[in-house]
């Protein structure tokens, strides 16, 4: 049998302070198109050893990425991107990267080119035809099948990437892990606890997905409690709502675009582009601007310059869409790149979650009232009954017993998915936690250094006494903290509990 870890050097230039070597890991002989692209990072003066090796005196850091469908851990850019972050923030010990099956250089197995095409030639037309699209999806399913070696997409879910990710550290020859995890990444992680809660030192979770977002429906409901949120936090401050009424002034932006539509164009990848924008692509690419703000460029979003969001909205009323531009036109760009995992996102969502029909979701949003005309039953419907989605995955009935695992928790004041009464519910089953909350900040807060990492070494040196450390200064203060407390400049982060 051949060996199922197989080593290579690294893409990329090490430099003097960290080192690694790269692989892959076939997790099942009889799937030989199937494996788990990894990287290990080892700080010097440590030396580096290959797999097998037992020697290492730090347990390493896991970091789960997000999505599902985020990737390209392996490839040199984004291993340059860890070299670096590991020096600054003066990590000492190994930190090991990996990309979940089919996911190796952010699209794996799952290019598909005709349907990628056919959807950006469809954003300069207002209608198409569902029948259509649909036969784009049946011809990349047929070639994904092909590509997988004609296994089947149910082995693309959490529990499963769990099951690799520890078989892959017991090859590589370690007993005991941290985990960091960001977004989607804390399910995973969350399952490998349950899986192996004996060798779980610590759990870094950054803008966890709570297991509770269980459906379409779900995943429906907690956009539009997001997006009320991020209203009513701009209509709380002047600096954002300018003397304006915030909701009212979008649903009028909504009606103009229904009267008439943006034109908005993007460049992508060496072509000019252009998109049909109506009131419903608006309102998702708002909607997605709060999700992660930290995607634009201009950070259009950031708290200071929150300022910009009264100013898009009473553009497009009157039906200027240079603001339009500035927002619509890197989210289109990254949105429709080739090295974004579309459908190992899908493939992975029809897993995890109950796949309902039409008629279910149907009722479900119509009691949404007013919102309920962003959420018209679409492709992701028709989808998931092509990719045979299973029955939802349960939140890990084991993860309720290893109460010993010390738990940090980020999460983003506005972030629309992940609301501080998630991460509650989440924490309820960890007697050890806290909660550190990013002010005026969207969905993944490590990937900025937000909070700084300058902790990160103490926190995973001794987990269970750096968060009682915390939390005794919250006590003593009588309320939230500064977090990281360096004395020298007011903080973005705030201890919560």
């Amino acid at each position: 049998m051949p060996d199922p870890l197989r080593t290579q050097p690294c893409p990329g230039q090490d430099h003097a302070f960290v080192q690694g070597y790269c692989g892959r890991y076939y997790p099942d002989a009889e799937q030989p198109a199937v494996y788990i692209p990894f990287a290990v990072l080892t700080p010097q003066p440590q030396k580096v050893k290959a797999h097998g090796a037992k020697t290492m005196s730090l347990s390493p850091v896991v970091y789960f990425s997000g999505g599902p469908g985020e990737g390209g851990n392996t490839l040199a850019a984004k291993l340059d991107h860890w070299r670096y972050w590991m020096l600054d923030a003066g990590i000492k010990r190994p930190l090991i990267l990996w990309d979940s099956r089919g996911n190796e250089g952010a699209w794996g197995y799952f290019q598909c080119e005709g349907y990628r095409l056919w959807a950006l030639n469809q954003l300069r037309y207002a209608e198409h035809a569902q029948g259509d699209e649909l036969s784009k999806v049946k011809a990349c399913l047929k070639q994904w099948r092909t590509q997988l070696g004609n296994t089947g997409f149910e082995q693309f879910n959490a529990q499963r990437s769990a099951q690799d990710i520890v078989a892959l550290l017991l090859q590589l020859g370690h007993e005991h892990w941290h985990m960091m995890a960001t977004s989607y990444g804390s399910r995973v992680a969350q399952a490998v606890v349950a899986l192996e809660p004996a060798r779980a030192q610590s759990l870094l979770l950054d803008s966890p997905y709570s297991w509770a977002v269980n459906s379409r429906l779900a995943h429906s409901l907690r956009w539009v409690a997001g997006f009320q949120r991020i209203l009513a936090w701009c209509q709380a401050r002047q600096s954002c709502h300018q003397g304006e009424s915030v909701e009212p002034l979008f649903w009028q932006a909504i009606a103009a675009l229904e009267t008439k539509s943006a034109t908005v164009k993007f460049r992508l990848e060496g072509y000019h582009h252009q998109a049909k924008v109506d009131a419903n692509l608006f309102a998702h690419l708002l909607f997605s601007t709060f999700y992660y703000p930290q995607s634009l460029s201009q950070e259009a979003f950031a708290e200071a310059r929150y300022t910009q969001l009264v100013p898009l909205l009473k553009q497009v009323v009157k039906g200027d869409w240079a603001h339009l531009q500035l927002m619509a036109g890197p989210l289109l760009s990254q949105s429709y790149s080739s090295a974004a995992n579309t459908w190992l996102y899908w493939a992975a969502e029809c897993n995890d979650n109950q796949v309902l029909s039409e008629r279910e979701y149907q009722q479900g949003v119509a009691k949404l009232g007013v919102w309920a005309r962003f959420f018209a039953p679409d492709m992701s419907l028709l989808i998931c009954a092509q990719l045979n989605g299973l029955v939802a995955s349960q939140a890990p009935s084991s993860l309720q017993a290893p109460r010993t695992v010390p738990a940090l928790v980020l999460t983003g004041e506005l972030d629309p998915v992940v609301s501080l009464k998630d991460v509650k519910q989440l924490l309820e089953s960890l007697s050890t936690h806290m909660v550190v909350s990013a002010v005026a900040h969207g969905h993944g807060v490590l990937a900025e250094d937000t909070c700084s990492s300058a902790w990160l070494p103490e926190y995973w040196a001794s987990p269970k006494a750096f968060i009682e450390n915390w939390i005794a200064k919250a006590d003593a203060s009588h309320g939230t903290v500064p977090f990281p407390n360096t004395g020298q400049k007011a903080s973005s982060c705030r201890l919560e509990y």
